[in-house]
């Protein structure tokens, strides 16, 4: 494999579930980028992934794989814990993204990359790439490479926008657009899968922004996800032209980019299930939501 400046990164778990996600995600990635665009792939991973789990992933696809430890927090940050009461969120998921909201960029193992793309272990790419997406990054100087917008819940954004408005009128850098009008609010990147431009995201003005944001805390006491904060700050302080929709056909719990396709949708049942689960718990959900209000409004 010729050694380059880019990194693709997975954050892996030991449960059962992620570890049979990954096996189905480590194939697609191979068969339709990595056998045309080589590059490094690293699973960070705690403890608990054992060399025993190592082996089973790496017999999945005749391409090698970096192994690297990464050590979270045990505990809440004294005076963050958590006030949503959601146990859907634990420690574990905050951590997680405390650590691609901003740590992921200082990590040693990237020290001498220029970009690294971002997949989650249920991240599917299901048709062949045509192009090396880290070579269309630098060849129109892109700062940040996305697939696809959503809208976050509001209890898990609150007070996230108010934090930013904060610190864009007090910071001093010069801002792109503007907060509500430009960047509404509960508005994320589908942070699943991105690129980062690692210099631009180490350095002010994202690197002032994130530290204001974990001032507050919001992330572990509120749940703030690294995705609406990256979309703020991406559109607070990149210029529009340097942010771009990568030419992606893409599955996660909903497929992205198909005319990007080959024209097929070729997926794993697991990965098919994963989403119908999804979407049966958001069902079941809104009736017994229905359900209990229908249940409050009878006996007023």
């Amino acid at each position: 494999m010729t050694k380059t400046k880019d990194r693709i990164v997975y954050l892996v778990s030991a449960k059962r579930k992620f570890v049979n996600d990954l096996k189905l995600s480590l194939p697609l990635l191979h068969k339709n980028y990595l056998r045309a665009f080589p590059c490094e792939v690293i699973l960070f991973h705690e403890a608990d992934f054992t060399p025993e789990l190592q082996r089973e992933i790496e017999a999945t696809i005749p391409y090698p794989l970096s192994f690297r430890l990464v050590e979270f927090p045990k505990s809440y940050p004294p005076g963050l814990e958590d006030k949503t009461g959601n146990s859907q969120f634990p420690l574990g998921y905050r951590n997680m993204c405390h650590f691609f909201a901003n740590d992921i960029f200082n990590r040693p193992e990237l020290a001498d990359c220029d970009y690294y793309m971002r997949l989650d272990t249920d991240s599917y790419i299901i048709s062949p790439v045509r192009e090396n997406l880290f070579d269309l990054m630098r060849s129109r100087s892109l700062v940040y490479g996305y697939i696809g917008e959503g809208k976050d819940t509001r209890a898990f954004t609150e007070g996230l926008w108010q934090c930013a408005e904060n610190f864009a009128a007090t910071c001093g850098f010069k801002t792109c657009k503007t907060l509500y009008s430009e960047i509404p609010e509960r508005r994320y990147f589908y942070t699943n899968f991105e690129i980062c431009d690692l210099n631009w995201f180490r350095r002010a003005p994202w690197r002032d922004f994130f530290a204001a944001i974990d001032k507050v805390g919001g992330i572990y006491t509120t749940r703030w996800g690294d995705a609406p904060i990256r979309y703020i700050g991406v559109n607070l302080f990149a210029p529009p032209d340097a942010v771009a929709l990568m030419p992606l056909h893409y599955f996660h719990q909903g497929e992205y980019g198909r005319e990007f396709g080959d024209g097929k949708l070729l997926l794993p049942w697991a990965a098919v299930r994963g989403t119908i689960q999804v979407r049966v718990r958001k069902i079941v959900r809104a009736l017994r939501l229905k359900k209990l209000l229908m249940h409050v409004f009878r006996y007023r």
